[in-house]
This record gives structure tokens, C-alpha cells and sequence, in this order.
């Protein structure tokens, strides 16, 4: 039994004990104040937040960025900087992969774009929507997320197909140039997804090493 469910239960037992002894009115009197009790209360996701405070020097960071369940691998090579918030980082891999953003999107970290224990960053429909389960990515600097090489951030892209991406650390250096973003390598297209958007007219020129600059 995990430690968050014997809490619950140790919780519940609790409960029980303090009203068992209640007659019926103090109990009417209760049942009243709990839906204020609830509205007052923020929800609780269970997962701690793994943002770290932002790096006092912008540098720049060397990502490896893999396509989950390619084989053979489907992969690009970043480099961006540190600075950036990572709905900008969203628009680099639409690009870097050739998509063309018609679908929703997160990032997640310290686990799935879908796992319980992850924190997530939202995309803007999902903030406009109501999404409670995690913050805006615009208002989350890449540099919150990776600073050591190993370090790991996952994206998704399109919650029906689930294009799962893991952006790995790899190098780290120092700012010298006011370049945002470049893809200096990769391997294959995706080719799936893709096609999909080939049918609704891809942006040209994308994917490819050293298509992708921003100033």
C-alpha cells in the first residue's frame, strides 16, 4: 500500500471517530459547512513542484530530442537557450519535426505527459479550458526544467496519437550569440504525423539542420 493511500485511510478513520459521537443535528450543523470548506480549499494533485529557480546567466543548452516508440530512432539536435519559456520551446519542435501545430500539446516533468506523479506545463487551450492539474508553459522558462546534462523534459503532441518527444541535456556553455534556437542534426522524418500534415499543407523547410533560427 503506497504512503498516500494509508494517509487517506488513517484520514478516514479519524473522521469516523470524531463523529461518531455527534447527535443528529450537530452532524446537519456539520453537513452544512463543508461544501464552503471544499470551495476554500485548493486542490491537491499530490505532486510536489520539481521547477527549479531559473540560472543567474543565460547559456546555451545542446538537446537531443527523441520521438518515442521510432524504430529505427527519429531523433533532432537542439541548440537553444536557456532563457526561453517553453511555449516557445513548443514552437522549435513543431518545427524541428515538420508539424504544423493543429493539435494540443504539454510538457511534463519527473515522469509521462500523463503520469500521476508529473508536474505538467499546459498548452493554452488547456489553461482557457480550466486545467487545474498543472501551469501555463508560457509562464515556465526552459531553464526551470533542465540545468544538469542527463537532465530530462518530455513533450506531447496531439492527446489522441500521443507524439511523445523526451529532450535530454546534453551540453551546457555559455551565451555568446543572440541566436534563441537551431537544429544542427537529425535523423528521418516522422513520418506518420507527417503525412498527416502534408495533407493540410506543412510549413516548408522545417526539420531540417539549421532550419530553424530565431533572433
Amino acid at each position: 500500500m503506497s504512503d498516500d493511500k494509508r494517509s487517506v485511510e488513517e484520514l478516514l478513520r479519524q473522521f469516523q471517530g470524531a463523529i461518531s459521537g455527534m447527535n443528529p443535528a450537530d452532524l446537519r450543523e456539520l453537513a452544512g459547512y463543508l461544501p464552503q470548506l471544499a470551495e476554500r480549499t485548493p486542490p491537491y494533485t499530490g505532486r510536489p513542484s520539481l521547477r527549479r529557480r531559473p540560472l543567474a546567466h543565460t547559456v546555451i543548452y545542446r538537446l537531443r530530442v527523441d520521438l518515442h516508440d521510432a524504430h529505427p530512432p527519429i531523433w533532432r539536435r537542439l541548440e537553444i537557450r536557456s532563457d526561453v519559456t517553453l511555449d516557445v520551446v513548443h514552437q522549435v519542435l513543431q518545427a524541428a519535426f515538420g508539424w504544423a501545430d493543429y493539435h494540443l500539446h504539454r510538457f511534463s516533468l519527473g515522469g509521462g505527459p500523463f503520469d500521476q506523479q508529473s508536474e505538467f506545463f499546459l498548452c493554452p487551450f488547456d489553461v482557457e479550458d480550466g486545467d487545474e492539474s498543472g501551469v501555463a508553459a508560457s509562464a515556465v522558462r526552459l531553464d526551470e526544467t533542465l540545468q544538469e546534462p542527463g537532465d530530462v523534459l518530455r513533450y506531447v503532441y496531439d492527446y489522441g496519437d500521443n507524439w511523445e518527444l523526451t529532450l535530454r541535456l546534453e551540453e551546457v556553455w555559455p551565451a555568446s550569440e543572440s541566436v534563441s534556437a537551431v537544429c544542427i542534426a537529425g535523423r528521418r522524418a516522422a513520418r506518420g504525423l507527417r503525412r498527416h500534415h502534408q495533407r493540410r499543407g506543412p510549413r516548408a523547410g522545417v526539420g531540417r539542420p539549421g532550419s530553424i533560427r530565431s533572433r
